[in-house]
């Protein structure tokens, strides 16, 4: 029960350290339950990770 309470603080904080507070549905990430914040930490590295990438297409970005 204590290592339940634990991780899920832990996932509260990645997401606060990133600016996140609600779900894109509006909720709180203090009223959701565990898998709830799995998933939320886990699309919050995918928008982080797509907005990494690199569009080789643009003129911008061309190495020549």
């Amino acid at each position: 029960m204590i290592k339940e309470a634990m991780k899920r603080n832990m996932m509260i904080d990645r997401l606060h350290q990133e600016g996140i507070t609600h779900t894109k549905e509006g909720e709180s990430i203090y009223n959701i339950d565990y898998d709830d914040l799995k998933r939320e930490l886990a699309l919050s590295k995918i928008r982080e990770e797509e907005a990494k990438q690199i569009d080789i297409d643009s003129p911008e970005n061309e190495w020549f």
